[in-house]
């Protein structure tokens, strides 16, 4: 029998939990498409978004393993439809990413302590090229190295002893928080609101400003039936 402590978690490990815990529960709600680590619901024009990203190659910077992730929520409203940057499609659909939907997304942080990120904690492999190793090496000057944990990062431990637990708490927070942070991009009148008080985005940016028009001008249009169809 193999020691489950001596075998290192894979992105597959990742892939069969979010199959357990995020995906079923988020289909509930009605974010009926995915992929492995993204998943779509579609309403009244917007598109919802929740993205897991592991952390993979900025590892050795962040100070855990690589397979440890952080989770997105976001919406690509149906007022900003036509004046973002453009998105990827399927099968004459948008699927948009997280950072898409900017300033329309959350990083949503945990509620276990994880103190144990320990930026480079290991020297450069000699193999490392030199561009990378100057890299680095300029990440360490500006990156804190201390002990520490990273709320928007669930760290999993080398034999995923954890995953389950991590997995567990990530889609706690995604149905509540997260899904709480939807409802409110899904009303224009409110989004306007946010953008005017600077809870989202910079308010005094020209993105935001331009945003402001945007919705204005989208509350002034005649809507009749124009959002079902």
């Amino acid at each position: 029998m193999t020691n489950r402590a001596h075998v290192a978690v894979s992105p597959q490990d990742l892939t069969r939990g979010l199959r357990r815990t995020l995906w079923p529960a988020l289909k509930t709600q009605g974010f009926t498409e995915r992929t492995e680590r993204v998943a779509w619901r579609r309403a009244d024009g917007d598109i919802d978004v929740v993205e897991v990203q592991a952390v993979g190659q900025d590892a050795d910077a962040v100070g855990c393993t690589p397979i440890s992730f952080s989770v997105y929520v976001a919406c690509y409203p149906r007022f900003l439809t036509g004046t973002g940057p453009s998105v990827p499609e399927k099968h004459g659909l948008p699927r948009p990413h997280y950072w898409h939907c900017d300033p329309f997304n959350r990083a949503m942080n945990k509620t276990i302590g994880q103190p144990w990120f320990r930026p480079f904690a290991e020297p450069a492999p000699r193999s490392m090229l030199p561009s990378f190793r100057l890299h680095r090496e300029g990440l360490m000057r500006v990156l804190r190295r201390d002990v520490h944990d990273c709320r928007d990062i669930w760290y999993v431990r080398e034999d995923g002893s954890n995953l389950d637990e991590d997995l567990r708490d990530m889609t706690a927070v995604v149905m509540s928080e997260g899904l709480a942070f939807l409802s409110t991009i899904h009303d224009p009148v409110g989004v306007l609101g946010l953008l005017e008080r600077g809870d989202i985005g910079n308010r005094d940016s020209p993105r935001s400003f331009y945003l402001s028009e945007t919705i204005r001008e989208y509350l002034l249009e005649p809507r009749g039936d124009a959002r079902d169809g």
